[in-house]
């Protein structure tokens, strides 16, 4: 009896030890799943990170491309749920057409598909452990040189170059055999990384706008400009266009190429190299000495400990760090004192500052041009061009050929008395070869408005303007004739 007894006893647990059986298989199984999830969202990152470095490294290399690489790098990495197929990132903001037809090459390469060349095939278990931990290493190197980049002034050359001297990761960089191989720009990106990784917020971009405001001189004009005026609730950095009575230097475009071609002229958009407005260029000391934007605004910021650190500086604009500033209970801001005694410690959010100074007569351009997108100005400038004209944030220009006296003179004349009326200053930048094959004649607009009309384009609020709402956008009718692009 006792023996059938402990029998019964042995048995009975059978069925609940093969439920935990099949339970820790299910469990195993699920976590092979979510590891293979894990792996392919990884060589999905992998992948782009690849063709966004080769793009980086060509002599012609397309930072439309590049920017679109990246944008996908970082909206897969955000995402939050497995990527199994090409429809799981369908609709995913940052995921276009192009990245979308590699990511379904990507699983068509993974699950062997017949279609897919041989050469693109993805190399086998089979391979052997030493080309397996080139391979290994060679992702290791990519992620790495992705991550430095995300540094500001750290760019793929200097994160290369860091990555074959042996730094991997970003804390690698606050090594002193690292830290001292990098610029003084590059040191400051580093310090301040983690907080210029952070979104600007619109409240704290007002705050150093007003900030700006009450430290400068009255007479400037200040604009926040970029996603903030587009209404973005955030944005990367804190854009801010300023305008000043003395200054009044209104730089004409290069020559054009020809005097035929005026849609041939440096206003056309070319392949990877998009106009930046208020790029910097190379200055004299004086020049540098008299800049109203660097003696009238960086100076007095950086006193005040607004400005906690430099990445670049002009005498038209300036990009560094802004520490954001904090008011008291009683509502004043913090003293100059208090601001720098924190920024010294590292207390406080900081983030990217950039100011741009223009002359009051490119008004409209420069906050056309400064407040985006991208897409938006690279279209209008196309329009311009088109028309035979040259848009940049001076301004928009027609090209009068020196064949046409006539309109030559009257171009000068136009130009002259608009300066003087103004009292702008046109720079004579190409001058005699300008005489060898026309003259840029200032097309004189008053609002941003008035510049649209000029390209035939209606009104756009500031928030609609990106290209997906120009595509979308209806065209309007003339009456006879065929319909007006808008």
């Amino acid at each position: 009896m006792w023996n059938v007894l402990r029998a019964s006893h042995i048995r009975r647990p059978a069925p609940i030890c093969r439920h935990i059986r099949q339970e820790l298989r299910r469990f195993a199984s699920a976590a092979d799943v979510r590891q293979d999830d894990a792996s392919a969202k990884d060589d999905i990152v992998d992948m782009l990170t690849e063709s966004m470095q080769k793009e980086q490294e060509a002599p012609d290399k397309n930072v439309f491309k590049i920017r679109a690489f990246a944008n996908a790098i970082k909206a897969i990495k955000q995402l939050d749920h497995p990527v199994r197929s090409v429809d799981d990132v369908k609709g995913v903001h940052g995921i276009g057409v192009g990245i979308a037809r590699r990511i379904n090459e990507f699983f068509a390469r993974r699950l062997g598909d017949s279609n897919v060349s041989s050469s693109q095939l993805t190399i086998s278990s089979s391979t052997s452990p030493s080309v397996n931990k080139s391979i290994d290493e060679a992702k290791m190197k990519r992620r790495a040189v992705a991550a430095l980049q995300e540094v500001p002034s750290i760019g793929p050359k200097a994160a290369r170059d860091l990555v074959e001297a042996g730094c991997m990761t970003l804390a690698d960089l606050h090594k002193p055999e690292y830290l001292e191989r990098l610029k003084p720009a590059m040191r400051v990106g580093v310090k301040f990384a983690k907080h210029l990784q952070t979104p600007v917020g619109r409240s704290e971009a007002e705050a150093v706008a007003t900030l700006i405001q009450e430290t400068i001189s009255p007479e400037f004009d200040l604009h926040l400009v970029g996603s903030y005026r587009r209404g973005a609730p955030q944005s990367n950095d804190i854009d801010i266009l300023l305008f000043h009575p003395s200054f009044d230097t209104l730089p004409t475009p290069p020559p054009s190429p020809s005097p035929f071609s005026p849609t041939t002229s440096t206003n056309t958009p070319k392949r990877g190299r998009p106009s930046i407005p208020f790029s910097f260029t190379s200055v004299s000391l004086s020049e540098r000495e008299k800049s109203i934007l660097l003696d009238e605004v960086v100076k007095p910021l950086e006193k005040c400990g607004v400005i906690a650190g430099k990445l670049s500086s002009g005498t038209k604009k300036f990009q560094g760090v802004a520490r954001v500033p904090k008011r008291k209970r009683t509502g004043e801001w913090e003293t100059a004192e208090e601001r720098l005694e924190a920024a010294s410690k590292n207390l406080g959010a900081y983030r990217r500052l950039d100011l741009n100074l223009a002359p009051l007569q490119s008004k409209a351009s420069a906050l056309l041009s400064l407040t985006g997108d991208l897409d938006f100005n690279r279209d209008m400038r196309s329009r311009a061009a088109k028309m035979g004209m040259h848009l940049n944030e001076f301004g928009l220009w027609r090209w009068v050929p020196s064949g046409d006296s006539t309109g030559a003179s009257e171009a000068t004349e136009v130009a002259n008395a608009s300066a003087s009326s103004s009292k702008t200053k046109l720079s004579s930048k190409g001058e005699e070869d300008a005489d060898a094959c026309g003259i840029w004649e200032h097309v004189p607009t008053d609002s941003e408005a008035s510049l649209l009309t000029e390209l035939g384009v209606e009104w756009i609020e500031p928030e609609k303007r990106n290209f997906g709402f120009l595509s979308d956008k209806p065209k309007a009718s003339r009456g006879r004739g065929r319909p007006r692009k808008v």
